[in-house]
């Protein structure tokens, strides 16, 4: 009995190992395979504080961008050279060809006030959603995140910040 369910463990635990819950289409787009996004519970409402059709690139270096529909929906966009094992900058030409069904990575956006949360899904770790709330100021978005210290007991605060460019995309 006791090897039996050895035996059922080891395999429920090996099987465990091989769930994927995201899919790489065209080795450049990540989905999920079922779409799991808990921001769309949150109900939606309308913003002007966003530019919608315009990227929002990670503090104006044009490497990774954040691009939002006036729908609710939202697109990051990078690209990147696996040859050179980097990332390149983006460009007009490049931006305007993106769309939410070309993107690498997609997921939602809600407003509320001035404060922003954004979910979407990436495939690393066998997939999973990477959630942010953030502020907007502006045309810029600024977004925290928890900064690696030397002290595990002390936490210390980075703000990544997007701001508004003039790239359009669609």
């Amino acid at each position: 009995m006791k090897k039996i369910l050895l035996i059922i463990t080891l395999i429920l635990f090996c099987n465990s190992c091989f769930v994927h819950k995201g899919s790489w289409i065209n080795n450049e787009q990540c989905r999920p395979k079922k779409p799991n996004f808990k921001l769309l519970d949150t109900s939606f409402k309308t913003t002007n504080l966003l530019v919608f059709n315009k990227v929002y690139t990670f503090n104006g270096d044009k490497k990774d961008a954040f691009g939002f529909y006036s729908d609710g929906r939202f697109m990051q966009i990078f690209d990147y050279n696996r040859n050179i094992q980097n990332y390149i900058t983006l460009s007009p030409d490049f931006i305007k060809l993106k769309n939410w069904k070309n993107a690498r990575f997609i997921g939602y956006w809600r407003v509320e006030n001035d404060k922003i949360k954004i979910e979407y899904f990436v495939c690393g770790n066998s997939g999973v959603y990477i959630r942010k709330q953030g502020e907007i100021k502006g045309d810029t978005i600024i977004f925290e995140r928890d900064c690696s210290t030397s002290n595990p007991l002390k936490t210390v605060k980075c703000p990544e910040k997007y701001i508004l460019s003039d790239m359009s995309f669609e």
